[in-house]
């Protein structure tokens, strides 16, 4: 499962990291009632809320690499909207990674068993 993504952004290769903090991050924020509401929102409006997993996954980026945040939110959303075109492709591919790290993969037990079976 990857749990991170190098994008282009603001100048920059920047690195994305997804993970627990990150995710304790951004649910404490007001926008979102818990981690369900936040994937319903994200998946409903995904260019209104990925700028916002954007910015905290690129601090969640610096706080575990014990970098200085240099940036705002702001910053994300002016990086992605200077070339809207190539903005837009770098939220797709964000997202893609974002909901691939929280998909559930765990077999359930029902094919386990037919999978002993066979």
């Amino acid at each position: 499962m990857k749990q991170q993504i190098e994008l282009h952004l603001g100048g920059k290769k920047r690195k994305f990291t997804f993970g627990i903090l990150f995710l304790g991050n951004v649910l404490e924020r007001e926008t979102y009632e818990d981690y369900n509401d936040l994937l319903i929102k994200t998946q409903k409006n995904p260019f209104k809320h990925a700028p916002i997993l954007m910015y905290e996954s690129l601090v969640n980026t610096c706080n575990k690499y014990s970098k200085e945040v240099d940036f705002t939110e702001k910053d994300v959303v002016d990086w992605l909207d200077k070339d809207y075109i190539k903005g837009a492709d770098n939220v797709v591919k964000f997202l893609q990674v974002f909901f691939g790290t929280n998909e559930n993969k765990t077999p359930d037990e029902n094919n386990q068993n037919e999978a002993k079976k066979k």
